[in-house]
């Protein structure tokens, strides 16, 4: 199969990999064995670099390729765009189904039906949204014991 794409395509796909790189190997520090299809699969669409002109965003070092500074600190920019709305999102959902839990129990909150629990957490959840983006963390304090 042979698969042509414009210069402006490629550059696409460039972003497109290094975000799924990114989310896949953001926190190993090692090479993970079960992303080594991913990382071969980088390597070979980086190794067109040259071909496409794409100089600017790939570079060759040691025995790799690797995004340029420019290309990263770009890419990057989504990336902490995308951190900071999950941020907020996750963190509302979690104090929600912990809420959600102590009104009604564990066994109580995994034992309702779909419609009723997710109710139940997303009207937790609309509480602390408007809190949070009221006072952010301002009023997030640990209660003394």
């Amino acid at each position: 199969m042979k698969i042509n794409f414009t210069k402006r395509e490629y550059r696409t796909l460039l972003e497109l990999v290094y975000l799924g790189d990114w989310m896949l190997n953001a926190r190993d520090v090692a090479d993970n064995p079960e992303t080594a299809d991913h990382r071969e699969l980088r390597r070979k669409l980086y190794s067109y670099y040259k071909d496409m002109q794409c100089e600017d965003l790939i570079e060759p070092a040691a025995d790799d390729l690797y995004e340029t500074r420019q290309f990263e600190d770009a890419v990057q920019e989504t990336v902490r765009q995308y951190d900071e709305e999950t941020f907020w999102d996750e963190l509302a959902w979690r104090l929600a189904d912990r809420d959600a839990e102590a009104a009604v129990g564990f066994e109580e909150l995994r034992s309702m039906d779909g419609l009723e629990r997710i109710e139940l957490i997303d009207s937790k959840r609309q509480r602390w949204i408007d809190e949070l983006e009221r006072h952010g963390l301002g009023r997030f304090r640990i209660a003394d014991e």
